[in-house]
């Protein structure tokens, strides 16, 4: 997943580059600007922008869904691992519970 991640942030920010290119050249144009040319700017820089913030709604949406998936299979082995040892899951809490409480003691004296 991280390698097609990559693959799509690169093709965002060459959609990016590819428009700043088209805005550059029709800005850099000594002709004249009307009415027609900055109607058709703006039309172009909205669907551009539109683009974007599909193609980046759909990334976030994409990556909550993963996050949502790693979380659920990280509580599940979780459970997993606490029901198969019980005994050894209460030790390791009351240790860390432990450690947690000498280091802030610690701070106090």
């Amino acid at each position: 997943m991280d390698a097609k991640m990559k693959k799509d942030v690169e093709k965002l920010k060459s959609n990016i580059d590819a428009f700043q290119k088209n805005l550059a050249d029709s800005v850099s144009d000594k002709e004249e600007m009307t009415e027609d040319k900055v109607s058709h700017l703006s039309e172009k820089l909205a669907n551009a922008v539109n683009a974007f913030k599909d193609d980046a709604g759909g990334k976030i949406s994409e990556i909550n869904e993963m996050v949502k998936e790693k979380s659920k299979e990280a509580l599940d082995s979780s459970r997993d691992i606490i029901s198969n040892k019980p005994v050894t899951a209460v030790a390791i809490a009351f240790g860390a519970g432990l450690l947690t409480a000498l280091l802030l003691c610690r701070n106090k004296k």
